[in-house]
């Protein structure tokens, strides 16, 4: 049996990996492990050494396999540089099977830790062999990333001979408590204030779920004995920012986006290629929650089985940023959402001097202008199809049509559109954008404001359509458009002012909305 643990960089899977060797290894039962660790310059590590490491750890924890190991070097002096199916087949599968019997049953453990960093190239058939490995009977703990090619071999070979556990899918209360200890442990000899106060606490909240983050601040503050107190209070200052753990996270991003990239793309292809990484990276970086890939589509004007521009598959561009965010493999999937998973990844992308690889930096004004252009065009054509199945009718039918639920409400709409409707003002404001008369926003307003106000009325939002008037009429009073913008804010006043009478009467808007909009024009 395969037990394969999967999970985001830096949330400890290979603190669990070395605790499970460990506990083995009590019992006597560790027949090996290996690490494929990075090698230096940040590359991938080849397997050449993958099963001649296992073979020599086999030999030296089960002495009844050490003379057919041994017996099979000297028949095949240079097996070492055979392939690794030879050396897998003569090194371990047969030994293994002629020590079945003073075994007794008794199973050995195998331990690898972080396969996604094996060479690419390679990775298929060290799968394969793992494999083997566990048909012989061998207990195979594995630990990695899911990264596409991990899950695309994974899938295709051993479907049915593994058991998958993701870490990302513990409850987040139980991974704060996890981390908790892990602090207490760690920092309970230091002579500092750790006990006093929500001070672990802190800790654990600026930790967001990342064991990486975790001992690098166990890290830093021991590392240096007289510092501890001082180093301790900047962790726990709100908004501090402490470079050496910063630095160190950076350099594992980048890391992880390198490899992660593909590496034959012409000067031209890379230019379009990453064009639009940035593009639909910046907008999943700034939306203000997560969301499935069907609405991410819809959100940026994008046919969810069509091609992006210049022909890119968008979804499969996304699918490489798999190491740092969950994208699932089927675009379909209506119960997946896009997230990242650190936090930390925001700050990270919209920052130059962390972000030093220009292919991943993003610009977060023109991100959110990017959202905003999505969520207006989105918005104006919902309210330009209801306006054209309502506007042949009468005042008397439309009321009609409310009073028997026959009317479209917003909770028919598609998830993207709601988003857009709550959300399109915060990321006009977080753009930066100016607003003047007949740009997109300011038509926007014009032709759609009773609609917009309508619906997040529907939405049980009415102190946020108060909020957002207020800050669209500072926008737009900046603009030639004065007096709209004050009619805009009278609005905000009078919507607040008479906000149970609106809850109860959506349709109330419009009289609101004539009251004070139309003398404007």
């Amino acid at each position: 049996m395969i037990y394969w643990l999967t999970g985001w960089a830096g949330i400890g899977k290979s603190t669990i990996a070395r605790t499970v060797a460990h506990t083995w290894g009590a019992q006597g039962r560790l027949g090996a492990t290996f690490f494929f660790d990075k090698v230096p310059g940040g590359g991938k590590r080849i397997a050449r050494e993958f099963i001649t490491t296992i073979a020599y750890q086999l030999a030296s924890e089960f002495p009844v396999l050490m003379s057919s190991i041994s017996e099979a070097m000297v028949k095949d002096p240079n097996i070492c540089i055979k392939s690794l199916g030879d050396q897998c087949q003569k090194l371990i599968l047969r030994p293994i099977s002629e020590a079945r019997s003073i075994l007794n049953g008794q199973p050995i453990v195998l331990i690898v830790d972080a396969l996604d960093n094996c060479e690419t190239s390679e990775m298929g058939a060290v799968i394969r062999l793992l494999g083997d490995i566990s048909s012989a009977g061998v207990r195979v703990f594995i630990s990695s990333r899911m990264t596409p090619t991990i899950s695309f071999h994974r899938r295709s070979e051993h479907d049915g001979r593994f058991r998958a556990f993701e870490l990302q899918d513990i409850p987040k209360e139980i991974i704060d408590q996890d981390i908790l200890l892990f602090f207490r442990r760690e920092l309970q000899q230091l002579k500092t204030n750790l006990e006093e106060g929500d001070n672990l606490r802190q800790l654990v909240e600026k930790a967001e779920g990342s064991f990486l983050w975790a001992s690098m601040a166990v890290r830093y503050v021991r590392e240096v004995p007289g510092l501890c107190g001082r180093r301790l209070s900047m962790l726990l200052e709100s908004g501090a920012t402490v470079s050496p753990i910063e630095a160190q996270f950076d350099d594992m991003y980048l890391g992880i986006l390198g490899d992660a990239m593909p590496s034959n793309l012409s000067s031209e292809e890379s230019s379009i290629y990453y064009g639009l990484l940035r593009r639909y990276l910046g907008v999943i970086v700034v939306l203000l929650g997560e969301i499935a890939p069907a609405s991410f589509y819809e959100l940026i004007d994008l046919e969810e089985d069509g091609p992006g521009a210049d022909g890119i598959d968008v979804h499969e561009v996304l699918k490489g940023l798999q190491p740092i965010m969950d994208v699932s493999d089927d675009r379909h999937n209506k119960e997946s959402l896009i997230r990242l998973h650190h936090p930390h990844l925001r700050s990270f992308f919209t920052s130059p001097t962390r972000c030093t690889d220009e292919r991943f930096l993003v610009d977060p004004k023109q991100a959110h202008y990017d959202t905003l252009h999505g969520c207006l065009e989105l918005l104006s054509g919902a309210f330009e199809r209801s306006q054209k199945e309502t506007g042949d009718l009468s005042s008397d039918q439309r009321d009609l049509m409310v009073d028997t639920e026959d009317a479209c409400t917003v909770w028919e709409w598609s998830p993207a559109a709601r988003y857009a409707c709550r959300h399109w003002v915060r990321h006009l404001k977080s753009s930066g954008a100016e607003v003047h008369p007949g740009d997109p926003v300011s038509l926007f307003v014009k032709n759609y404001v009773i609609c917009w106000l309508e619906a997040l009325v529907q939405m049980g939002s009415t102190d946020e359509a108060s909020k957002d008037l207020e800050c669209l009429a500072s926008f737009i009073s900046d603009t030639q458009a004065y007096e709209f913008g004050t009619s805009l804010r009278e609005l905000s006043r009078f919507s607040a002012e008479r906000k149970s009478q609106v809850e109860k009467n959506p349709s109330m808007i419009n009289q609101l909305s004539m009251e004070h909009l139309d003398r404007s024009d």
